[in-house]
């Protein structure tokens, strides 16, 4: 699995390196300060991918009442849409475009 970051002073989302490149080229920065972000795996919280918010696995907040809730193995149990969520360590990363030559 590749490694994902968050955008210094975007703590919304992470994403892989290319995702950052991409931004970058798009906002033409010549570079940015990334913060490599970790999977939490026992928090009790999950990513929704298909919503793109953070839920609670303890109050239900995922399954048969969700329109978008469509189950891994096609019958029942954990939605496809269903990811760990990721937070922020103390490691960061500047990255740089290269110049065009």
């Amino acid at each position: 699995m590749a490694k994902k970051y968050f955008r210094k002073g975007d703590d919304d989302c992470c994403y892989e390196l290319p995702y950052h490149y991409d931004y970058m080229k798009e906002k033409n920065l010549k570079e940015l300060e990334l913060i490599e972000a970790s999977r939490e795996i026992s928090t009790g919280m999950f990513w929704c991918n298909e919503l793109q918010e953070i839920g609670n696995t303890n109050n239900g907040s995922c399954g048969k009442m969700c329109d978008e809730y469509k189950p891994r193995n096609g019958k029942n149990g954990l939605c496809k849409h269903w990811r760990h969520p990721y937070s922020y360590t103390d490691k960061t990363k500047i990255i740089k475009l290269k110049a065009n030559k």
